[in-house]
């Protein structure tokens, strides 16, 4: 009903990946970006979607960029910029771009955990598990990542976090 409405077509791009309907997600983000090429939030989110599934990591690079250029001081732009360049195999660069995330940012579990993947592929287990731990600190059910600590090695999360207890899934 309002097909000129950015705002509108953002948030419906949104209502589609929640769904589970990436196409139609990508599409709208897509048209968004059309009729306003300066929405940085929809800029960040097709370049973070696409860099999330390991596809079209080159315009995902160049998408993020587009938008921290509108927003440079986001952290959450930057982290997608990392997570971009981590999946290009660009470890180096995916790290100073995450330290920078990181120091705006420092309570995502999202993005510590992205930061301790970060390290594990560039082979620094200990600052891998540490920021693994306060991904975990910050997100105690997040079960995902308790199994990716225990297979990397590290052990039980929790012999480590006695002091955090695992929320149910759902509360915060």
């Amino acid at each position: 009903m309002a097909p000129d409405r950015d705002d509108l077509l953002f948030s419906l791009a949104i209502a589609y990946e929640k769904q589970g309907k990436r196409d139609e997600m990508i599409a709208t983000l897509r048209k968004t970006i059309e009729l306003k090429p300066d929405h940085a939030d929809a800029l960040n989110y097709l370049g973070y979607s696409f860099a999330e599934k390991g596809e079209n990591l080159d315009e995902s690079i160049r998408l993020v960029k587009r938008a921290l250029l509108i927003k440079p001081d986001s952290g959450y732009i930057l982290d997608s910029l990392a997570w971009a360049y981590y999946q290009k195999g660009m470890l180096n660069e995916a790290l100073a771009v995450m330290r920078e995330a990181v120091a705006k940012v420092n309570k995502d579990p999202v993005m510590r955990e992205h930061y301790g993947d970060i390290y594990l592929r560039l082979s620094n287990k200990d600052e891998a598990r540490l920021q693994w731990l306060k991904a975990l600190e910050l997100d105690p059910a997040n079960e995902k990542l308790r199994a990716k600590f225990k297979e990397a090695g590290f052990g039980n999360p929790d012999d480590l976090l006695k002091d955090v207890k695992p929320r149910k899934k759902g509360k915060k």
